[in-house]
Order: C-alpha cells, then structure tokens, then sequence
C-alpha cells in the first residue's frame, strides 16, 4: 500500500497581505518556516517518516517540504505539475484591487471561465489528474509526503473527490490531508489534525 500525504506550503509575506501569488517565486516568512518546522516535530512524534518527497519546485514549496520532512534539499524531488495556479497578470494584487471579472471567476471556478491570462481550470486539474495517475500506477509500498499550494491541492482533491466543491474548501497553510493508494485505487482523502493521534488510512 502506499500511502500519501499532501501539505500546502507555510506563510508567505503575499499570503499575510492578501495578494494573488499563483506561480510567482516568493519565499516563506519566518511564520511560514515556523510552521513548517512545527508540522515536521508532529511527524516525528507520530513516528511518521517519509520514503519519498516530492515537491512543487517553487520555493515556498520546497523549502517548506525540506523543514517538515527533515529531507536535504537535494534529496527531494520536484515536479512541475505541483505548481499553483497561474494568475498571469493578476499575480502579486491584492483581492481588493481585482475586476468583478476574476471575483465572479474565484467564486465558481467550475463554471465561470478563467480571466484572460490565467491558467484554464481544466488544465489545472488535468496536470494534477495526470500526476495523480502516475502515483496511482508507481507500485512502490512506501509513505510519501507531497508539497504544493492552496489551489494545485484543491484541483488533486477535485480530481479525487469528483466533487466541485473542492474549489470552495479552506486550505490553510501547512494544512495536511491523507489517502491511500491500495489494488491501483485511491481511498478517500481525507484532512488531517496534526494534534490528534494518528490512526490508519482507509483501505
């Protein structure tokens, strides 16, 4: 059986001001490396150890699966398709100063078309489908963690689910959800409090 975990990346100086970041290469902040050190000592009071880590290679991202996992650098894998959604133009605004356009388009991401610029939702979730297939068909027994964003892990969770409310769900920094792959198929995934015991994933 493998198992996977899924984390976002901790804070970001954009995430504290409330801008757009997609795939712009903006740092943590010290609250977002404190986070992800904080997620790291919950794994090892669990006893959870990871046999493979695979990242988006933005460096939010990395670096939070670095201080988490306990991983060097060097030894985690990175993987284009983990990165966030492209806000194209709109990337580093603050919500405040976006058109009615991208609002109605941030509410209902499944039926209103992308602005102009940014990254289609369909190819969002058809990179995320696609590298979720690959984990499905890699018959590795192993515990796996993945790091990526806000976004990109909600299209692997509307993937998953088949559940267009996916794009409405709160995905906190450093937040960690779980599933399993057993007999080529995905369990249910599931969030996961990082302070409550930790008890065995779905067959």
């Amino acid at each position: 059986m493998k198992t996977v975990y899924f984390m976002r990346h901790g804070e970001t100086d954009l995430n504290r001001q409330g801008r757009m970041q997609g795939q712009s290469d903006y740092p943590l902040n010290d609250t977002g490396r404190a986070q992800a050190r904080q997620a790291g000592a919950r794994f090892a009071e669990r006893g959870l150890r990871f046999d493979r880590v695979i990242s988006s290679p933005l460096s939010r991202a990395l670096e939070t699966a670095a201080l988490a996992s306990g991983y060097e650098a060097e030894r985690i894998a990175t993987d284009p398709r983990l990165m966030e959604m492209g806000y194209g133009p709109y990337e580093s605004l603050v919500f405040q100063e976006l058109s009615p356009e991208v609002f109605r388009f941030l509410r209902d991401p499944e039926h209103v078309p992308a602005p102009e610029g940014m990254e289609p939702i369909p190819a969002l979730v058809a990179r995320l489908g696609d590298f979720l297939e690959d984990l499905r068909q890699d018959e590795r027994e192993e515990q796996l963690l993945v790091v990526c964003h806000g976004v990109a892990l909600r299209a692997a969770i509307r993937n998953l689910l088949d559940d267009a409310g996916a794009w409405k769900m709160p995905i906190e920094n450093c937040v960690l959800y779980r599933c399993a792959i057993e007999d080529g198929r995905f369990s249910p995934i599931e969030k996961l409090a990082l302070d409550e015991p930790e008890q065995e994933a779905a067959p």
